[in-house]
């Protein structure tokens, strides 16, 4: 039978970061304004824990357990679980869920496809049928977000587009088309970025505001995991066997180099008034590390220095989760800024 609180609860579409209303950041170097907090434990002995998202203190969440894995909603504080999806092989990606569907991609019938899960029911549906393969994108309000590889080849790479699909009523169409390979989104509710590949030598970080408007370059360069929240945009670029850790105000232009590691991948991360990243400068005495820069006063500063690798980092807000310890008994970590 259809679970009523479930529904309840899936009827608001996470958000990879919660950010409210944009306002220009000083460039001007000040105290520290971002204070954060002692580790906390959100949960342990998992498998393989991911955070894709959250809203307030609900966390989606994937684990992969011997079965396959599994997707659900889980509140920290009072250390709450709904389950959104059981078991299933494979690595497929959730995007968010609003109304009663749990949206994600995964490989079915021969290629990678936007799939409906049915929270209620537990059955999967193919959420627009199409013989071209399609990669998820992200969720704002009760509309999912995925792009679609045109059959045309335009220079070296297939185009990808960007559709929209409305929980609501089905009802789904283009919101970006352009001639670039689009991958690697993340967004913050308001504006999604990605990494753009327009030809030979011609690789951008783009974005586009769920609201309207066109495709517009934020930093032209070959860059891996660009994330968003509010104006702050960060990203990591090859150099010398490692990642320089990047950050970018794009309201007011100011781009800066704030870190180098060799951490691989670097994962860095917007959050808010905050880049984070994974750092590997004390590998042999702590494992992987965690840092964080804070922009406004331009100081870098640590989240964790624990022993053992802290992984699996991931920023929403002002909520950073990072993951530890060996399969089957890893903890889930979070510290708010």
């Amino acid at each position: 039978m259809p679970n009523p609180l479930r529904r309840l609860l899936v009827v608001t579409a996470v958000l990879v970061c919660s950010a409210g209303t944009v306002h220009p950041l000083s460039l001007t170097p000040t105290r520290m304004t971002v204070n954060p907090s002692a580790p906390f434990q959100i949960n342990n002995r998992l498998r393989n824990p991911i955070v894709w998202q959250n809203f307030g203190t609900w966390l989606m969440m994937t684990e992969d357990l011997t079965t396959g894995r599994v997707c659900y909603y889980y509140e920290y504080n009072n250390k709450s679980k709904v389950n959104l999806k059981t078991a299933q092989v494979g690595t497929w990606v959730p995007l968010g869920s609003a109304i009663k569907w749990l949206m994600f991609v995964d490989y079915v019938q021969g290629q990678n496809r936007l799939m409906a899960h049915d929270v209620d029911w537990h059955a999967d549906h193919v959420a627009v049928s199409s013989t071209q393969p399609q990669i998820g994108c992200g969720f704002a309000g009760t509309n999912c977000y995925y792009g679609q590889y045109r059959a045309a080849r335009v220079g070296d790479h297939y185009p990808v587009d960007i559709y929209y699909l409305s929980m609501k009523d089905g009802s789904y169409g283009p919101v970006c088309i352009s001639d670039s390979e689009k991958s690697d989104f993340a967004h913050d509710g308001t504006l999604m970025v990605y990494r753009a590949h327009y030809g030979p030598g011609d690789d951008r970080i783009c974005g586009r505001y769920f609201a309207g408007g066109s495709e517009f370059t934020i930093a032209n360069t070959n860059a891996i995991h660009p994330t968003v929240c509010g104006s702050l945009v960060a990203w990591a670029e090859a150099s010398g066997g490692g990642y320089r850790i990047m950050g970018k105000d794009f309201l007011t232009g100011d781009t800066r180099v704030i870190a180098y590691t060799k951490a691989n991948p670097p994962c860095p991360e917007a959050g808010r008034g905050a880049i984070f990243w994974e750092d590997a400068r004390s590998t042999r005495l702590t494992g992987l590390d965690i840092y964080g820069y804070d922009w406004a006063a331009r100081k870098e500063f640590p989240v964790t220095t624990a022993a053992g690798n802290q992984v699996r980092l991931r920023v929403c807000d002002n909520l950073v989760t990072y993951v530890s310890g060996n399969l089957g008994y890893e903890i889930l970590w979070g510290v708010t800024f």
